[in-house]
């Protein structure tokens, strides 16, 4: 009885997509749109659907629990086979991730901060901080799958699981290739960023390219916080083959396991540009900021698709994504891997 009792207290998202298909929502379910709603309402957005709040999409493979105590995530393993995707590597690499955010979120830089020795008693000047260029602001991003109304109708957790991360991670890619090349009504990107430093190699990744774009960053002074190189596959397998020196038996990585390079961090996802010629950026992760505002506006559409009993699931977020210190950052371009 007990276990039966906790099972009705689990957030499921099945349950959250059928029953809003039908417009019929009940139990935790019907709470957690409603508190959707109301963060919605708060942040200034219009609502499209049904929407599942932040807290509830950041803990649905977590645990959340309500005022009263009704569970609305619980951890779930999961024995389905992910797809292939690009990996998501920024905020491994330590960039500072904002959520619950509300309206535009101004983002401080060594600029917006002074200071000065002083004598006691001496009066200290103040000067103007302008925040005005560094503004986080909601972007709207959209997401769009398609699943059975087979799948809709199980009620195994790995289907859920599998169906929680398939939506998230689409997101997540979405966002994240905003944030490293910029988009349309989105971000401006790391790429595409003023101030940033750019490399030129035109031709093969070496040693001394890799020394540039370390010490262009230290002539900046910025050689601080969550410093790390982020490239693509191609050029993480081309330095993997590479002489550190023309001749010699070392490789630029020798130990790919160790994830190391000239003595900091690297990571790779195809979202860093290849074509063209291929992208290495190096820098201060901390200094990338991703905003997060509100959770996702579900819109479900069971017509469409109806001939191949297929749901359309549209999933409606904000966020936004800026370099706080430029000169963080340096960039080796045109390389060929």
């Amino acid at each position: 009885r007990e276990e039966e009792k906790k099972e009705k207290r689990r957030f499921s998202l099945l349950k959250f997509l059928k029953e809003t298909m039908n417009n019929n929502l009940t139990g935790l379910e019907a709470k957690a749109a409603e508190e959707g709603a109301e963060e919605y309402k708060r942040l200034g957005f219009t609502r499209n659907g049904n929407v599942i709040p932040s807290f509830v999409m950041r803990d649905i493979l977590g645990q959340s629990v309500t005022e009263d105590g009704d569970v609305l995530a619980e951890t779930r393993p999961t024995i389905f086979m992910p797809q292939l995707q690009n990996k998501l590597t920024v905020q491994n690499l330590g960039a500072t991730v904002l959520t619950g955010l509300v309206g535009k979120v101004p983002v401080a830089s060594s600029t917006a901060v002074t200071a000065e020795w002083a004598a006691e008693g001496k009066n200290v000047s103040v000067q103007k901080i302008d925040w005005s260029k560094l503004m986080l602001s909601p972007k709207r991003n959209v997401t769009r799958t398609a699943v059975t109304k087979d799948l809709l109708r199980q009620t195994s957790y790995d289907v859920e699981a599998y169906l929680i991360r398939l939506m998230q991670n689409a997101h997540n890619e979405l966002v994240e290739t905003g944030v490293i090349n910029g988009a349309d009504d989105g971000p401006t990107g790391a790429l595409n960023t003023d101030g940033v430093t750019k490399i030129a190699v035109d031709g093969p990744i070496t040693w001394p390219d890799i020394v540039a774009a370390e010490t262009a960053v230290n002539v900046n002074n910025a050689n601080k916080g969550s410093l790390a190189y982020l490239t693509n596959a191609k050029v993480w397998g081309a330095l993997k083959t590479t002489p550190k020196v023309d001749g010699g038996e070392r490789f630029i990585i020798d130990d790919p396991a160790a994830r190391m390079l000239n003595g900091y961090p690297i990571d790779w996802t195809n979202i860093v540009p290849s074509e063209d010629g291929s992208v290495m950026i190096f820098g201060n992760w901390n200094d990338l900021f991703v905003g997060e505002w509100g959770g996702f506006d579900l819109v479900i559409d069971p017509y469409t698709e109806a001939g191949s009993a297929q749901i359309i699931i549209t999933i409606n977020a904000w966020n936004d994504a800026l370099i706080a210190e430029p000169k963080s950052f340096a960039v080796l371009t045109g390389i060929t891997a």
